[in-house]
């Protein structure tokens, strides 16, 4: 597997890859309705132009994994959003179904680490609290819950759990 930095051009396959992701990542946890409704092509046209803007207007530091089989991950992290924490953030690693289980994940993590160490001395992300199979790969890798969370809007009321790691 190969990582790239990405460039405009690539903002449609990332869009697509992290549409795909999510329809899988997130079945039993995001209503349906709302999954489907990120198969709509106006969807993807706003995928699209938001990794446009984040590529292009240095939002984070955006990422495309490629294996044997082509594109198949995308992974995104910069300064934390989160208001009074001063350190790096995780904001999200989408990796297609059939190139899960390969070690993509970790070494996403682990590229990341080491440019957010040379500013940050932690790590941190939201993820899902009812997603386990997210929040049991984040624990191997040091993530630990702060007890933080914060409500959100997939279709319904959804709780993020903040994890945060030393770097």
């Amino acid at each position: 597997m190969t990582i790239e930095k990405a460039r405009p051009e690539d903002a449609r396959e990332m869009a697509k890859i992290v549409r795909t992701a999510w329809q899988t990542a997130y079945a039993g946890i995001v209503p349906e309705s709302y999954l489907k409704n990120l198969l709509a092509p106006m969807e993807l046209d706003k995928l699209e132009r938001f990794f446009i803007n984040c590529i292009t207007q240095n939002w984070n530091n955006n990422y495309i994994m490629t294996d044997e089989n082509g594109r198949c991950g995308v992974f995104t992290f910069g300064v934390s959003r989160d208001k009074g924490d001063d350190g790096g953030e995780l904001v999200g690693i989408y990796i297609l179904d059939g190139s899960r289980g390969k070690g993509y994940g970790r070494q996403s993590i682990e590229f990341a680490e080491c440019i957010l160490k040379e500013r940050f001395s932690s790590m941190s992300l939201w993820v899902l609290e009812d997603n386990n199979r997210a929040i049991g790969f984040y624990e191997r890798m040091g993530f630990r819950s702060t007890g933080e969370k914060r409500e959100i809007e997939l279709g319904k009321k959804l709780y993020e759990l903040k994890m945060v790691k030393s770097i």
